[in-house]
C-alpha cells in the first residue's frame, strides 16, 4: 500500500518524495548513547514504544534516501525528513536533495467546527460552506504538514499558512510568516485516518 501511495504522492507533488513506515519499535541495542539518553526521558512504556517506532521509521527513510543513518542526526527537525505517528504506526517522509518537507497523520476523530478559526485563515474559512468533519480533519492535517515543512517555523502559527484551494486534496499554499514562501500540499484518505504531506518550494 505504501508503494502505491508513494507513486501517487510523487505524481501529485511532482517531486521525488519517499515514504517509509514502521509498526514495530526499534530495538534498544541499536540506539547510540545520545538517543539512549533521550529514551530514558519518557515516563510511560507507550510513549517509549512510540518514540522507538519513530526511530525505526527514520532509519527506514534514511536507507531509502541513501543518507547517513545516524539516529542523532535524523532526530526531527531534520532537513529533508519529517515524521508523524498514528496509534500503531509511524510514517516518515523524505526528499533528496533535502528541502522543507512535512507529514502529518491523524486517526479518525471529531474536530469541532468552532476550532476552524484556530487554524484556518479568514480567506480559507470563506471558501467553506458547511465543512464536514472529514474536511475539518483533513485541513487540520494539511496545516500541520505545512507547518512542519517550513524550515523556519519557530515563531509561526498555523494561520500564517494559507491554502489556495481548501476543497481540493492537492493545492498550493503560502507561508505569509516567511516572505510569502510557496508550498505544495496533498492529502490521502487511509483506512485508519488522514495523511497529508507538504513540501516547501
Amino acid at each position: 500500500m505504501l508503494k502505491r501511495l508513494e507513486i501517487d504522492l510523487r505524481r501529485r507533488l511532482n517531486a521525488p518524495v519517499s515514504l517509509a513506515s514502521a509498526r514495530a519499535p526499534l530495538a534498544e541495542d541499536q540506539l547510540d548513547s545520545n538517543t539512549r539518553q533521550r529514551l530514558t526521558s519518557f515516563t510511560t512504556a507507550a510513549r517509549r514504544n512510540q518514540w522507538l517506532r519513530g526511530r525505526s521509521a527514520l532509519m527506514a527513510i534514511a536507507a531509502k534516501l541513501d543518507i547517513e543513518p545516524r539516529l542523532a542526526a535524523l532526530n526531527p527537525p531534520c532537513p529533508g525528513i519529517s515524521l508523524t505517528h498514528g496509534d500503531k504506526i509511524s510514517i516518515a517522509a523524505g526528499i533528496n536533495p533535502a528541502q522543507g518537507i512535512g507529514i502529518d497523520f491523524e486517526s479518525w476523530r471529531q474536530i469541532q467546527a468552532g476550532l476552524l478559526r484556530c487554524f484556518l485563515t479568514e480567506a480559507e474559512q470563506e471558501q467553506l460552506t458547511v465543512p464536514s468533519n472529514f474536511t475539518r480533519l483533513r485541513l487540520w492535517t494539511v496545516k500541520q504538514a505545512l507547518f512542519k515543512a517550513s524550515s523556519a517555523n519557530r515563531e509561526l502559527r498555523l494561520t500564517d499558512f494559507e491554502i489556495d484551494e481548501v476543497a481540493e486534496t492537492t493545492s498550493r499554499a503560502r507561508n505569509y510568516g516567511r516572505a510569502n514562501s510557496e508550498l505544495r500540499c496533498t492529502s490521502f484518505m487511509l483506512r485508519q485516518g488522514l495523511l497529508s504531506i507538504a513540501i516547501e518550494d
